[in-house]
C-alpha cells in the first residue's frame, strides 16, 4: 500500500495535480519519501539567508512541520514559528514532531497574518496560487519572504508569478537572481532550477522501489527582501561544462544570461573547476 501511495503521490507531484495528499496512506508516503527531500531543499535555501537570523518564522502550508528541522539547524532552537496548515491529519502528526512551546499551529483560513521576520511558502504556493494570500504574506514579512516550488517548468512559472507580484509590492530579489529585473528565461524553453542530493533511508528506497542509495531533488525558489541588499555576484545555472583545457560556465548576471569560458591558463581555473550548479561566482 505504501509503495502504491508513493508512486501515485510522485506522479501527482510531477504533473502538478492537486491536491497531492488524499488518503492516510498518502500522508505516510509523504513522510517516508517527500519529507526528507523537502527538508533538505529548505535547508539549502536557508543557507542563502543564514545571516538574516530571524527570531520568528511564518510557514504557510507547513504540512507536518517539514521546515522546523531546517529552521533550527540554521538558526538554533530558540526560534519561534507559526505553522499554517489546513490538513488536520498533518497538524496532528506535526504536533508530535515540533515543540509546543516553540511552534504555534493555525488551521483556520486567514486573510491577514501577524508580522514575522521571515515568511515561507515551501511547496505550497503552487497549490494555493491566490494572490490575496501572497499579498497578505508579503505584508506580514518584516525582513524576507521565501517561496520554494518543484524544479519543473510549472514550478518555475509559479515562482515567477510570486516573484513578479512581490517586486510590484516593493520587494527586492536576493536569490537566486543577482537582480530584480524580469527573468531572461521567462517565456523560453529554459527554466531556472537547482538540485540537492540526499541519502535515502531503507524505507524510502523500498517505498520507491529504488536501486540507488541516494536521490536528487530538483527545486526552484526565490528569496525576496523588504530592503535592497547589494548583489555583486553571478549565479551558476548549470554544472560547469568541462572541456580539455577550458571550462564553460552558464551564468545569471545583472545583465542577463551569459556564457563564460575560463581557460586552463587563467589563475581562476582551479577555483572555477570546484564550482557546482547553483553556486555563486
Amino acid at each position: 500500500m505504501l509503495k502504491k501511495a508513493a508512486q501515485e503521490l510522485s506522479e501527482r507531484y510531477r504533473k502538478g495535480i492537486t491536491p497531492y495528499l488524499r488518503t492516510p496512506q498518502d500522508r505516510q508516503a509523504y513522510l517516508v519519501t517527500r519529507f526528507p527531500a523537502t527538508q533538505t531543499v529548505i535547508k539549502r535555501v536557508f543557507q542563502e539567508i543564514a545571516w538574516l537570523s530571524p527570531k520568528t518564522v511564518l510557514d504557510i502550508g507547513a504540512g507536518p512541520g517539514t521546515s522546523w528541522g531546517a529552521m533550527t539547524e540554521t538558526w538554533g532552537e530558540e526560534i519561534q514559528a507559526t505553522f499554517v496548515e489546513r490538513d488536520r491529519d498533518f497538524v496532528a502528526i506535526g504536533r508530535t514532531l515540533t515543540p509546543p512551546e516553540r511552534v504555534r499551529w493555525v488551521t483556520e483560513k486567514a486573510s491577514t497574518f501577524v508580522p514575522h521576520d521571515l515568511v515561507l511558502f515551501s511547496y505550497s504556493w503552487g497549490e494555493i496560487d491566490d494572490l490575496s494570500v501572497l499579498k497578505a504574506a508579503w505584508h506580514s514579512a518584516v525582513k524576507a519572504l521565501v517561496v520554494i516550488e518543484p524544479g519543473t517548468p510549472r514550478g518555475f512559472e509559479k515562482i515567477l508569478k510570486a516573484r513578479a507580484q512581490c517586486i510590484e509590492l516593493g520587494g527586492f530579489v536576493l536569490a537566486p537572481c543577482p537582480h530584480s529585473n524580469k527573468c531572461p528565461w521567462q517565456g523560453t524553453a529554459n527554466w531556472c532550477h537547482f538540485g540537492v542530493r540526499l541519502q535515502r533511508s531503507e524505507g524510502h528506497r523500498l517505498a520507491k522501489e529504488a536501486t540507488l542509495g541516494y536521490e536528487d531533488e530538483k527545486y526552484s525558489y526565490t528569496i525576496l527582501m523588504k530592503q535592497p541588499i547589494g548583489a555583486g555576484f553571478e549565479r551558476l545555472l548549470k554544472d560547469p561544462l568541462r572541456r580539455k583545457g577550458h571550462t564553460i560556465l552558464t551564468l545569471c548576471t545583472k545583465d542577463g544570461i551569459k556564457e563564460k569560458t575560463v581557460s586552463k591558463s587563467q589563475d581562476t581555473y582551479k577555483t572555477i573547476n570546484k564550482l557546482k550548479w547553483g553556486d555563486k561566482v
